[in-house]
């Protein structure tokens, strides 16, 4: 008796131990994002890309989609932000995800605050999935490896749109793990969690959305046809359970990645257009 209760304080140390870790390196990568921020960039655009960015998140922070071409138009010219003239409208040709989110970061007069959070969320987030797909020392090495990225240092710290995706894919990853588990209490909280991470990653960056979710798109399906032909129990029973919280997560993220096409049509009064070819 004595041994189990000497194992136990043991764990819930070990426990503390890698918990107050992991908390430090969530810390250290907010720091370290307004550090760098503050120090190498002196929070200032330095990429064209950025620039844009700047530009239609200050549009969002107005409460406006677009704004009208402002005249004389060369003088407030910009790279990257397009006067589309058939339209009478001027924007960014970028998704409108990221840009929705730097206005947040606008309103509060400190940009460079976006990321730092995100990257904080991102830390803690791997963290947590290295823990519980495996075991606490590599949630830590993870975390860690994450938090001294030398590329993620820097992105962190720039108003460029790469930190968010990362943390919406790596809550997606988590969201999407805790629902597949067998026994999830509440599989519709993470599929409806999962979604809307899916759908900020899409309206954020369409194309690396495409390209990280399309394995857990064929796994899902995979799981479906699985629960769909088994012969141990009666289909139905097990399909249901399986296919709810996907259906969910799938609605989640097609609701609000229609921000993109709702986005173009504001823009170009064409819901389909390819702002990148303006």
């Amino acid at each position: 008796m004595g041994h189990m209760i000497a194992t136990d304080a043991n764990t819930i140390r070990a426990r503390r131990w890698h918990e107050g870790l992991a908390l430090a390196l969530v810390f250290f990568s907010f720091f370290m994002a307004a550090f760098i921020s503050r120090t190498v960039f002196e929070r200032l655009p330095h990429l064209e890309d950025e620039l844009a960015y700047i530009y239609q998140a200050r549009i969002f922070a107005r409460g406006d989609v677009v704004i009208d071409i402002p005249e004389p138009r060369r003088a407030y010219w910009q790279p990257f932000v397009v006067d589309y003239d058939a339209h009478g409208t001027r924007f960014g040709k970028y998704s409108p995800g990221w840009p929705a989110l730097l206005a947040i970061g606008v309103a509060l007069g400190q940009m460079w605050f976006v990321n730092a959070a995100a990257t904080a969320l991102t830390v803690a987030l791997v963290y947590r999935l290295g823990r519980e797909i495996f075991n606490p020392d590599v949630g830590v090495m993870a975390a860690a490896l994450t938090a001294f990225s030398p590329m993620a240092l820097l992105l962190n710290a720039t108003l460029m749109g790469h930190t968010t995706a990362l943390c919406c894919f790596t809550l997606f990853m988590y969201a999407y793990w805790r629902l597949s588990r067998r026994g999830c209490r509440h599989p519709l909280r993470w599929g409806a969690l999962a979604g809307l991470a899916m759908g900020l990653l899409i309206v954020n960056r369409p194309l690396s959305a495409v390209g990280v979710t399309l394995p857990f798109v064929l796994w899902s399906g995979l799981r479906v046809l699985r629960a769909a032909v088994d012969r141990w129990r009666p289909a139905p029973e097990r399909l249901w359970p399986t296919l709810q919280p996907l259906l969910l997560l799938a609605a989640s993220a097609l609701i609000l990645s229609s921000a993109l096409p709702l986005f173009n049509h504001a823009a170009t009064d064409d819901p389909t257009q390819n702002l990148y070819t303006l």
